[in-house]
């Protein structure tokens, strides 16, 4: 077998390098857009509830929603619920239970809790 010359050499090594910090480029890159787009929906989430939270109140016992509360509002849904987990504003997605789990189109079971739901 013949020795490589000094060209092929350094050739070489230059590939290895390049593969390696391509490698590690990509690496940062999918954990950072991971983390940026946790970010980005926590703060959305977090915006709509607050600005929502605000235009709710209590008078003489019953609820009292104000012009700029939102029920959707940037792909958040607005649902309001009682201290005792009713349902006191709002509309719920017709395919997802109050714990959760998704309800099935073919039995109307959800895939949580195994409650029939209407």
């Amino acid at each position: 077998m013949k020795r490589l010359n000094v060209k092929v050499k350094i050739t070489i090594w230059y590939l290895l390098l390049m593969v390696l910090m391509a490698g590690l480029l990509l690496g940062f890159l999918l954990l950072i857009s991971g983390s940026v787009s946790t970010q980005t929906a926590m703060d959305q989430l977090s915006q709509t509830v607050r600005g929502n939270l605000n235009q709710i109140s209590m008078v003489d016992g019953s609820l009292q929603l104000g012009e700029d509360f939102h029920f959707y509002s940037d792909g958040v849904y607005s649902l309001v619920y009682s201290q005792s987990e009713a349902l006191l504003a709002g509309q719920r997605r017709r395919w997802l239970c109050t714990c959760g789990g998704v309800i099935s189109l073919h039995d109307g079971v959800c895939s949580e809790c195994g409650r029939p739901v209407d």
